[in-house]
């Protein structure tokens, strides 16, 4: 439709020339015989200029049609392309819907089971109940429901973000159903104990370790599949995040207060710092890769700190989502992206 009217206004201008030429035609004659003494030479260069302008008139056209032709293919593909995400954001809407409406019989929050493999190291189910396996990577059971209960989470995505842009209703995961599944009849799942780290060539969740950083999500996620034979291991998803966020937020065991961790420059990032729940660095201001996306952009999950009434004399930390592109391994350029995983049978 743009090429269109420009192609129109191009051809009005044209007409406009020719009738101001044709009307005016005695004057402009005048003039010529009053400072032209070369007539037919002048009206050879007055025939090859008018050419001249068919011809850039025509090539104008052309361009304009190819460049429209384009746009229009790559609106067509976008459009495609953001109604397949669309599609995929209202299949997973669905099916939370079903699987959270569920009655579930064994759904014991409060009982924690143990994965094969793995023995208990301490903690309860309500301030962070933590096992390990064989080699000491450690990880802690966060409880959840589907019901309406004062002392478990509800497991669901939470709107934590400050950009109204990128909150759970924009964003779908990569990983969910079987997740979900597994969290709801068994009343809860394990995430990670302390952000993934490097040792001795080997990936752990260990305490003291360098911070694995510098890798993309899809890296992230080949490294984390490899981690365990038997057992389901991932990125955290939205809902495995918002629903600890929320369980560390609301839960009586622990103080709010403000402590997050400045990160300089160059500096090695070491896991083990903040505990809130017996869960290390989930508050602190390392990003943390997520298995949401926002259509052609993957999600990232940090926290920031900000006053509020809520809590006198303590700082509620909110948690907000973050854009970046696939094949980056530092959010902005700058700040570092971690992995945290969840554990569930």
């Amino acid at each position: 439709m743009r090429a269109g009217c420009i192609k129109i206004g191009i051809f009005i201008v044209i007409l406009s020339l020719v009738i101001y030429l044709v009307k005016n035609r005695e004057d402009i004659y005048n003039f010529i015989n009053s400072r032209i003494k070369n007539k037919k030479l002048f009206s050879k260069i007055i025939f090859i200029i008018i050419i001249l302008l068919i011809i850039l008139c025509l090539f104008i056209i052309i361009r304009i049609n190819i460049v429209f032709i384009k746009s229009n293919s790559i609106i067509e593909k976008n459009s495609v392309a953001f109604e397949e995400e669309d599609n995929k954001i209202e299949k997973e809407n669905n099916i939370y819907k079903e699987l959270i409406e569920k009655d579930y019989e064994n759904q014991k929050y409060n009982e924690p089971y143990i994965l094969e493999g793995f023995s208990y190291v301490e903690g309860t189910w309500k301030d962070g109940y933590v096992i390990q396996d064989e080699l000491g990577n450690q990880y802690v059971w966060v409880p959840c429901t589907n019901k309406t209960i004062t002392e478990c989470p509800k497991l669901k995505r939470r709107n934590k973000s400050a950009s109204p842009f990128i909150n759970y209703t924009s964003c779908y995961n990569e990983s969910y159903e079987e997740f979900l599944k597994s969290a709801l009849e068994n009343g809860g799942f394990y995430i990670s104990r302390y952000e993934i780290g490097y040792e001795a060539e080997t990936i752990v969740s260990k305490p003291n370790v360098e911070v694995l950083t510098n890798i993309t999500r899809n890296q992230a996620k080949e490294i984390v599949s490899q981690m365990y034979n038997n057992i389901n291991c991932e990125i955290i998803n939205g809902y495995a995040y918002d629903t600890t966020l929320n369980w560390i937020e609301t839960s009586n065991v622990i103080n709010l207060s403000g402590n997050v961790v400045e990160i300089k420059e160059d500096e090695k990032i070491l896991t083990g710092r903040v505990s809130n729940n017996n869960i290390y660095d989930f508050r602190d201001n390392i990003l943390e890769y997520s298995l949401e996306n926002l259509y052609d952009t993957i999600v990232v999950r940090g926290i920031m700190n900000s006053k509020s009434t809520e809590y006198t004399n303590n700082i509620l930390f909110k948690e907000s989502r973050y854009c970046m592109i696939e094949e980056e391994t530092k959010f902005g350029g700058i700040i570092p992206v971690a992995i945290r995983t969840v554990l569930y049978k």
